[in-house]
């Protein structure tokens, strides 16, 4: 008589749980990768309140920080002349406008020596960034 254990012929088998884990593993990694990817270095900005138009989201920006700093899309630091070349450049070449966006306790002298800098670059479509206040009741 021959007995039998179940350990002669084994099948192979295909665990499905090991793979589900390794897809969620790699899952979570990628979306990791993608959030420290996206640059998160933005300058500390309190607008002015005022009312206004949207803007397309592919307009250019420059910022005016409280000490008077100027950035162009978020980059280095620049002065006056250089994010006037730089934000004059990259409009004409996405056919859009430019974006000033100035902290409140910048000087307006600044601003004011963008935008003669920019008109006179040949940019036409120069626009203010302002916090729009919702609960403002309308001057009669």
């Amino acid at each position: 008589m021959r007995l039998t254990s179940g350990y002669e012929k084994p099948r192979a088998r295909v665990e499905i749980a090991p793979m589900f884990d390794l897809a969620f593993l790699l899952m979570v990694s990628f979306i990791y990768a993608t959030l420290t990817m996206t640059n998160l270095s933005g300058v500390d900005i309190v607008l002015p309140s005022g009312k206004g138009e949207q803007q397309p989201a592919a307009s250019v920006i420059i910022a005016v920080a409280a000490d008077n700093t100027i950035t162009v899309d978020g980059g280095d630091p620049a002065s006056v002349e250089e994010a006037v070349l730089v934000a004059s450049t990259r409009a004409k070449n996405r056919k859009t406008g430019v974006v000033v966006e100035g902290d409140r306790a910048a000087g307006l002298g600044t601003a004011v020596e963008i935008l003669a800098g920019l008109r006179s670059a040949g940019v036409e479509r120069v626009s203010f960034l302002v916090e729009n206040k919702r609960n403002e009741q309308p001057e009669n």
